[in-house]
């Protein structure tokens, strides 16, 4: 839930054409956790889990090269996550990125929080859905899901073109 995806619905409720060939509205009810969005090792925590189980769960069938850059991820995020921000290997180039990865998914996190809470606190989530529902005038059904039921493609940390894009998809 994000300003950006409520103004995607509004826009598409907006269109003539989209609007009206709209039969379900199907939200995804999955929310910003307060406690990632507040501590970074909290965030980093879980990521971590996400990413061991993730390497685990593939690494059968991952090319070498793409198994090393997740281990380097889980060492450089495992620095995050115990607060250590002085060594060697914090100040190597892959490192920094590694980690700089991780503590920009994190900003952008809380700031998708902040967001989140601003839209409940405000009304604008609940004004705004009920504007574009009433617009699409064909539509018959509204379904609400609370749980990512897309969750298990979007844990794909490592799977894609280009690692850290995965990668930062994963995270937010």
């Amino acid at each position: 839930m994000t300003t950006e995806s409520l103004a995607r619905l509004n826009d598409i409720s907006n269109h003539s054409l989209a609007g009206s060939g709209v039969r379900t509205v199907r939200l995804m009810l999955s929310y910003y956790v307060p406690r990632y969005a507040e501590d970074l090792h909290y965030f980093a925590s879980h990521h971590l889990i996400g990413l061991l189980s993730h390497i685990i769960k593939v690494r059968s069938w991952l090319a070498a090269d793409v198994i090393s850059t997740g281990k380097r991820m889980v060492e450089s995020w495992n620095r995050v996550y115990c607060g250590q921000t002085t060594g060697p290997l914090c100040n190597s180039g892959d490192a920094f990125k590694l980690e700089s990865l991780l503590r920009d998914a994190h900003k952008e996190y809380r700031r998708r929080f902040e967001d989140q809470e601003k839209m409940l606190r405000d009304g604008s989530f609940a004004k705004t859905l009920a504007a574009a529902v009433s617009r699409m005038c064909n539509a018959t059904a509204l379904e609400m899901c609370d749980e990512d039921v897309d969750e298990e493609a979007r844990r794909s940390y490592l799977l894609g073109q280009d690692v850290y894009q995965s990668a930062t998809s994963v995270l937010l």
